[in-house]
């Protein structure tokens, strides 16, 4: 005979059981992004653990919150738990980094929060723990060191090896993958991987996932590798994206979604504007997301239920023809060619700019009369820029009036512009660019269900858009 207490066990055992297989049969899992602000160094001579600790404290409320609205996994941004306030040298980030071990290719079970040997170590000791107290799956962005023979290792200058990284970790607390970030934006004080290594990892919720870092998502490896065969459709990304006005975060993240026909949990920083937007996308349509479009940092939990298996919206169709005897004119926006203009209401106007054969035009209609009129800007660009080589065409409002307009900083208010019909088209696009369609507006609108047609070269809306703020075809050279 069973005592109470072997019954209640065996009960409880028989309920995990019953949610796991719930979890693995049900079509969606429930996905959880954070926005996330560091703290403020307000003493710089605090020390990194310290410091970091605080940051971690953050994770653990915002992922208790997370798991009490049923999130089984949740995304933290790029730099969030090391801030920006270290000095940026290799020496300076040092101290903030800690010896993650190398999970990808070991069959060794590394449980930090309960493994000793993992004392030196306090923040993923700590993630661990949270991450183990929460029945949930993490992922993180760290500071990875590994040890190198100077003479020896190739590009080992100093003995060690200091990587951007993500960790993962699942329910248990295991640290069950990490990613090296392969494409560093100005980060002198981290080697990038000698070849990008392709990371996924799988779940108790059957769903398989890859790993990117901010950068990563306008080069073709890795993620042509992880993404290659189609059986991979949900991608975890971290990022401390800046904005601009041709590529902002949120639309470089929906646009990603949009054309590979995939998910995408993407946690970005919300120090302010200029750093901001985040979100959780499946096949483009924007399922939830959020931009600080102000100066003080903010900090958003972002939660939804998402397919496991994306639709697919997006059939790339050919190439849109067409030429160019446009007036143009030059002003000093990365060299590329711009016109300014006004969009007013009750129009149908076209404007075209040309740089080096590589021809914009824009067409919008507006039947609505009740906005002013605003200055928008139509740029063409082919070159390099960013530590990137590609082309862009790029229609943006601007600040001002026609005589003294600024063109070149990213908008998040809405302006109260409603356009019924907007069309960008760009040609003699270069063959090895790959291209990622945006529409910018606030509110947000989803490529996908946005009555928006795309061809590879085109971006097209067919209904009304309130707040239009601009629209952006991005070539990046692969």
């Amino acid at each position: 005979m069973i005592s109470q207490n072997q019954f209640i066990i065996y009960i409880l055992l028989i309920i995990a059981l019953f949610n796991c297989i719930n979890a693995q049969s049900d079509d969606y899992y429930i996905g959880a992004v954070v926005e996330y602000s560091p703290v403020y160094k307000y003493n710089f001579s605090q020390d990194a653990v310290s410091y970091m600790m605080e940051n971690v404290k953050q994770y653990s409320i915002h992922t208790e919150t997370a798991k009490k609205e049923g999130a089984q996994i949740i995304v933290f941004p790029e730099y969030g738990i090391i801030g920006t306030f270290f000095n940026d040298t290799r020496d300076g980030i040092y101290e903030y980094l800690e010896y993650i071990p190398n999970v990808n290719s070991s069959s060794t079970i590394f449980l930090p929060c309960t493994d000793d040997n993992f004392n030196d170590r306090p923040i993923l000791k700590t993630l661990s723990c949270v991450a183990l107290e929460n029945d949930i799956y993490m992922s993180v962005n760290m500071g990875d060191v590994q040890n190198c023979t100077v003479g020896v290792d190739s590009g080992c200058t100093d003995g060690r090896f200091q990587y951007n990284t993500q960790v993962i970790f699942n329910r248990q607390g295991q640290v069950i993958a990490k990613y090296h970030k392969s494409h560093l934006f100005y980060e002198p004080y981290f080697d990038e991987p000698s070849q990008p290594d392709p990371v996924t990892f799988t779940t108790d919720f059957n769903v398989t996932f890859g790993v990117m870092i901010c950068f990563d998502i306008l080069f073709q490896e890795p993620q042509s590798t992880i993404f290659k065969n189609g059986s991979i459709r949900n991608l975890i990304y971290s990022s401390e994206w800046v904005n601009e006005n041709f590529i902002y975060a949120r639309q470089i993240q929906m646009s990603w979604s949009y054309i590979n026909n995939n998910n995408i949990m993407a946690a970005n920083s919300g120090s302010s504007g200029l750093v901001s937007g985040s979100g959780i996308y499946s096949s483009g349509k924007v399922l939830n997301s959020t931009v600080n479009g102000g100066y003080q940092p903010k900090t958003k939990l972002l939660i939804s239920h998402i397919p496991k298996i994306p639709p697919t919206i997006y059939t790339p169709s050919p190439p849109v023809s067409g030429s160019s005897d446009s007036n143009e004119v030059t002003l000093p926006y990365i060299n590329s060619t711009n016109l300014q203009f006004i969009i007013s209401p009750g129009k149908n106007e076209t404007y075209e700019v040309s740089q080096d054969g590589f021809n914009c035009k824009f067409n919008y209609v507006s039947h609505h009369e009740s906005f002013e009129p605003t200055v928008y800007q139509l740029s063409s660009f082919s070159g390099s820029f960013n530590l990137l080589s590609g082309q862009i065409c790029l229609v943006t409002a601007c600040t001002g009036n026609i005589t003294n307009a600024f063109c070149d900083s990213p908008i998040f208010q809405n302006n109260n512009v409603i356009l019924d019909f907007t069309e960008l088209t760009g040609w003699n696009f270069e063959s090895n660019v790959n291209i990622y369609p945006m529409i910018t507006a606030q509110p947000v609108v989803s490529l996908s269900s946005y009555d928006i047609s795309t061809a590879i070269n085109r971006v097209e809306t067919n209904r009304p858009i309130k707040g239009f703020i601009g629209s952006s075809l991005f070539g990046v050279e692969w």
